[in-house]
């Protein structure tokens, strides 16, 4: 059966029309589907719209998400300052940076934790990630662009440049993670997305304990061969040290957090990696004037961790309150001061 030259263009028309018409949808569609980036929706409203300007904002991880409670941490410290946990889940160094753009003027002291790993890590920001940031409406600034051209890779740069056109497009994989989302609320009821997703202060994923057989067999995952030693990526330290700056330029106490890890961890990257990472943070706060908060060993047993690596609420008390001991003995939030409230 042959296809009539004018069918065939219907044909195509047709489909080129549903494209444009999806592709016009899909930030309505963001907007209101479910998964796991929603959360940084909610960061992003809150920054631009504080219910309480934040003095102290803390940046990490899933691990900070639920491992550090920043109410409890607000009052450990001087003053009681309003303190915001803006962790997510996976979230880079690159990613957290991306949020300093729209800090507002009340921010004092930023706390950026990370994992012991990570120093010798690139420095990147997971693709749906920066899309998900984007379709919220986030938008880089120049100075943002021009940190990530010149401390991140070069994928992570391209990222950042694409058009509003090529972000819609890429979105698509929102409709999946939504059916992902929905099956979870369903499939597991213990955990508490909807805290997870607008909670400010101490956004838990879950204290639910995993068996040991689950643990050593995720162990086996996470833990791959590597060389001997400390060996920082230098992408790495030199976008520390521009975070540093961008913080002093803007009149803001930056803090450096290595989270903890557990003992087996701990024993795969070997006695020389932690001793050098701990002579590392001596020597950004020496040379540099960056305090360094190396929270690698605190935990000597296993039984605060939940899995490889999430604390449970003890273990997630028992860090918090390491955290407000070390700010106030470091002197970390000593600059904060009186109109700590106003915000931009």
């Amino acid at each position: 059966m042959k296809t009539s030259p004018g069918a065939f263009l219907m044909l195509v028309a047709s489909v080129l029309l549903g494209a444009i018409l999806a592709n016009a949808a899909m930030p309505y569609v963001f907007a209101v589907a479910p998964n796991d980036m929603a959360r940084s929706r909610t960061l992003l409203a809150a920054l631009e719209d504080p219910p309480t300007p934040p003095v102290v904002c803390v940046f990490g991880n899933s691990v900070v998400m639920s491992g550090v409670d920043t109410r409890q941490l607000g009052k450990g410290l001087a003053g009681e300052p309003e303190t915001w946990n803006l962790g997510t889940t996976g979230q880079s160094l690159l990613e957290g940076a991306l949020y300093y753009q729209d800090l507002p003027n009340s921010v004092q002291v930023v706390v950026q934790c990370v994992a012991a790993g990570d120093f010798e890590s690139e420095v990147t920001v997971s693709p749906n990630k920066y899309n998900a940031l984007f379709m919220y409406g986030y938008r880089p600034s120049q100075n943002t662009l021009r940190m990530v051209e010149e401390h991140a890779t070069r994928t992570s740069f391209e990222q950042l440049c694409r058009s509003e056109l090529a972000n819609r497009f890429q979105s698509r994989w929102a409709i999946r993670a939504a059916i992902d989302t929905e099956l979870r609320q369903i499939l597991r009821r213990d955990l508490a997305l909807d805290k997870v997703v607008k909670d400010l202060y101490f956004p838990a994923v879950g204290h639910t304990r995993v068996s040991r057989r689950v643990v050593e067999g995720l162990l086996r995952e996470y833990l791959h061969p590597r060389e001997p030693g400390f060996h920082p990526n230098e992408q790495f330290v030199a976008s520390v040290l521009e975070l540093d700056r961008i913080c002093r330029e803007q009149e803001r106490r930056f803090v450096l957090v290595v989270l903890p890890s557990r003992s087996e961890i701990r024993e795969h990257l070997g006695e020389p990696f932690l001793k050098g990472l701990d002579d590392f943070c001596s020597q950004l706060h020496d040379e540099h004037g960056i305090i360094t908060i190396n929270a690698v060993d605190l935990f000597r047993e296993d039984d605060v961790f939940v899995d490889v690596h999430h604390l449970d609420k003890v273990g997630a008390e028992k860090l918090t309150a390491y955290l407000a001991n070390e700010l106030e003995r470091r002197g970390a939030c000593s600059s904060i001061h009186p109109n700590s409230s106003s915000s931009r």
